[in-house]
């Protein structure tokens, strides 16, 4: 994700069919996984993002801070509750990201730590902010209006109810007294914190999701946190700004596997847990992707710019050129493409949006995440029966996509009443 982008941060699809409430952070769910008895790992209800709490000698350390204050103080009621104790001594971002920092003025009792960057990169990011909570605001108007329409009673419309309560709280935490909270203790290269009983050790990753990636391992617990360079899924979001640094990419990997002894369990900043296997199968797919990318430009840009200036249909006629004509000069890679299918659908550029996720999808025909996404834009535009074609592409593609098959048996419903 760039730089507090965070339309991106979450699945648009949480965003569609729901509606308004008034939500209380106190009712919000945490899902608490320990790891030993000095480290939990928590989730909060809504959101895919990891919060690593360790208990030391010498206080609480907070490992990322989700994406809102209201959620990261229900994360910090949840860590007391599980301790038994509330010396919160230190928190660290893992790099800049609002889903990662957004919440550290929950924490900013304590010492936050972070690399040099992060500082940078949290002070320009906070002044795209504001059209983000617009971009979000204008969406759950459009839920609101959707829902009305749809039979309260279904237990579908009753648990995307509960996800716009959710997202309404997060939205209602950066308009209310938000403060970005940078960290106020940085460093360059390593560092060491001594907690006591145990060590934590930050090593700088260079330029990898961010430019300003760290890893945190204690050797103790046999802890390695990851943040959001590496995933369970082996596909990471690349997109121009990152072709340049994948050798960095492929090199800090690989590090990490040369260094995997002793290493008990990985967290990274989504999904939670992932294995050895999971890294080495992302550092295959990264070594694939800048293969493919080696030597030439993204054609996104000039795609947004087409779109901007000359329409949808000037639009495909350049894409069908860049298939036809320009592909060894240009890549179109499926993540960051969709990025901006659905910065189209968050602008309601619909039907600009249906173009872009239908030239992924011809790019990417076997993607069951292209296909959904393209459904969902359908399915947005009020076409039923192109939205139902699609999302089931993309359970033929992948049976284990239950969106598809909620999205599916929902507008099936609706056209019975």
């Amino acid at each position: 994700m760039d730089r507090f982008k965070l339309i991106a941060l979450l699945s648009f699809s949480i965003l569609i069919c729901c509606s308004a409430f008034n939500a209380d952070d106190s009712d919000l769910k945490i899902d608490i996984r320990r790891l030993s008895d000095r480290v939990i790992v928590l989730t909060a209800e809504g959101f895919g993002n990891s919060t690593v709490a360790i208990a030391s000698e010498r206080g609480i350390v907070v490992i990322d801070t989700n994406v809102s204050p209201p959620i990261a103080k229900a994360l910090r009621e949840a860590i007391s509750r599980e301790f038994e104790r509330s010396d919160f001594v230190y928190t660290i971002n893992t790099h800049d990201h609002g889903d990662h920092t957004y919440g550290n003025q929950v924490f900013a009792d304590t010492t936050i730590i972070g690399h040099d960057n992060c500082v940078v990169q949290m002070v320009k990011g906070a002044e795209t902010l504001g059209p983000t909570i617009e971009n979000y605001r204008n969406a759950l108007n459009r839920m609101k209006a959707r829902i009305d329409s749809m039979d309260s009673n279904l237990e579908e419309t009753k648990a995307q109810a509960r996800r716009h309560e959710i997202l309404t709280l997060c939205v209602d935490g950066w308009e209310q007294g938000f403060e970005p909270t940078p960290p106020n203790l940085t460093f360059s290269d390593r560092m060491s914190i001594d907690l006591g009983d145990m060590t934590l050790e930050l090593i700088y990753f260079g330029k990898a999701h961010s430019n300003n990636d760290i890893l945190v391992f204690s050797p103790e617990e046999g802890l390695l946190l990851v943040g959001d360079i590496t995933s369970a899924n082996g596909s990471p979001y690349i997109d121009k700004d990152r072709v340049a640094d994948l050798p960095r990419w492929i090199e800090t990997l690989e590090g990490a596997l040369h260094s995997k002894s002793g290493i008990k369990h990985i967290v990274n900043g989504h999904n939670n847990f992932i294995t050895l296997e999971d890294m080495e199968s992302q550092l295959a797919y990264i070594k694939d992707q800048y293969e493919y990318t080696k030597d030439k430009e993204s054609f996104l840009p000039a795609l947004e710019k087409t779109l901007d200036e000359g329409g949808i249909e000037a639009a495909q006629r350049a894409y069908d050129d860049f298939k036809t004509s320009a592909a060894g000069k240009y890549y179109f890679l499926e993540k960051a493409a969709n990025g901006l299918g659905y910065q189209l659908l968050c602008q309601e550029k619909i039907e600009a949006a249906i173009a872009v996720f239908k030239m992924i999808v011809d790019s990417y025909p076997e993607s069951w995440n292209a296909w959904d996404s393209l459904g969902e834009a359908y399915m947005t535009h009020g076409d039923t029966a192109q939205a139902i074609e699609s999302y089931q592409r993309s359970l033929e593609l992948n049976p284990e996509n239950d969106n598809a098959a909620r999205q599916i048996e929902r507008m099936r419903e609706e056209k019975q009443q």
